[in-house]
């Protein structure tokens, strides 16, 4: 393969579907900001981040047509 079409490529994380860009951004967002010790509201805490992060990258799935 070649190195463009390797650099292009979405590598997810293990686990799910989340890429390993977004997996590290999250990584350094709790490291500067800190997280919730409460699971549940890590996990929105989370929902919250990836949301502006795809928003951000242009990569949010909402459906419909953009506006």
């Amino acid at each position: 393969m070649e190195a463009e079409a390797l650099a292009s490529t979405v590598v997810y994380a293990r686990g799910g579907g989340e890429s390993v860009e977004t997996a590290c951004a999250w990584s350094d967002y709790r490291k500067d900001y800190g997280v919730s010790v409460d699971e549940a509201e890590r996990a929105r805490e989370h929902a919250a981040f990836t949301a502006g992060w795809q928003a951000a990258r242009g990569t949010l799935d909402a459906g419909g047509p953009l506006r």
